[in-house]
């Protein structure tokens, strides 16, 4: 049986709609301006005290590997984190170049330090985590060739479901940052295929 069936088309649009919230989170991640860093994916960064970050093209006098980020242009995070279930909050619009106040935990000592807010760095991330990406866009394509050529089968519909999802997952690579945590579509996104998208 090669043909297409209701089930095919329902595969077909599942994934679709994995491929569309994985193209919105990386907008949603290079639009905006970036403070460099994210939160390490694997690690567990949510402390009571706030919430470590680790900068992707460090500075000497910007954020660095280990630092808690306590405060965010005067807001605790812990208020930001709270926030993130309050969609109508009123929230910063930040700008490229902008330089926002950050408040960060360093050694057991607090330090205000001054973030200059620039693009996205998606090559870094893309150079530290080549080979998950690589293997999510290779491993969608062979279960993408093999669903077209036999859409109503039951065993390519399922691969390439699997294989959309773990697409999907590897924004877990992007890792979630400051910014989605201030502004919360990207938290939700990003929760949406690094737990949604993976568990398919």
């Amino acid at each position: 049986m090669t043909g297409w069936n209701k089930t095919s088309l329902a595969a077909l649009l599942i994934a679709s709609g994995i491929w569309l919230l994985a193209g919105a989170f990386l907008w949603l991640n290079l639009a905006p301006p970036s403070d460099g860093a994210r939160f390490q994916p694997g690690e567990v960064v949510w402390r009571a005290d706030g919430v470590v970050v680790t900068p992707l093209d460090e500075q000497a006098d910007g954020l660095r590997a280990g630092d808690v980020v306590v405060e965010v242009d005067g807001p605790r995070t812990e208020k930001w984190a709270q926030l993130l279930l309050a969609p109508g909050a009123p929230r910063p619009h930040w700008q490229f170049g902008q330089t926002v106040s950050y408040t960060v935990r360093r050694n057991e000592t607090e330090l205000n330090v001054p973030v200059t807010l620039g693009q996205y760095p998606l090559a870094a991330i893309v150079l530290a985590d080549w080979s998950t990406i690589l293997f999510g866009v290779f491993n969608q394509l062979v279960a993408a060739f093999v669903f077209f050529k036999r859409p109503a089968d039951p065993p390519p519909r399922i691969l390439f479901l699997g294989s959309a999802g773990m697409l999907g997952a590897t924004a877990w690579s992007l890792g979630l940052t400051v910014g989605g945590l201030v502004n919360p579509l990207g938290f939700w996104m990003f929760k949406a295929l690094t737990v949604g998208a993976y568990f398919l």
